[in-house]
């Protein structure tokens, strides 16, 4: 996790296996990271930014293309 305001990493925080790219939502304060091999992969790992902390892994299927710039609709709560 990294802090915007000073742009230095504040936290390491484990996810699934071969995580690329995050989706981020403002509102909830939650990181999305789809993750991609092994025995998590075809998952999306979300962190609470306020704990660092992984609060659920969704299990999204075998054919799971996520992408490096995904994004999370403030609205919606939904991943994209």
């Amino acid at each position: 996790m990294i802090d915007g305001s000073t742009n230095t990493v504040v936290a390491t925080v484990p996810v699934g296996s071969d995580p690329r790219g995050a989706g981020v939502n403002a509102a909830t304060n939650r990181v999305y990271v789809p993750n991609f091999a092994g025995g998590s992969g075809n998952t999306v790992s979300v962190i609470d930014g306020s704990t660092n902390t992984v609060v659920a892994t969704i299990v999204v299927g075998t054919g799971f293309l996520g992408s490096l710039d995904a994004g999370v609709n403030a609205e919606t709560n939904r991943y994209t």
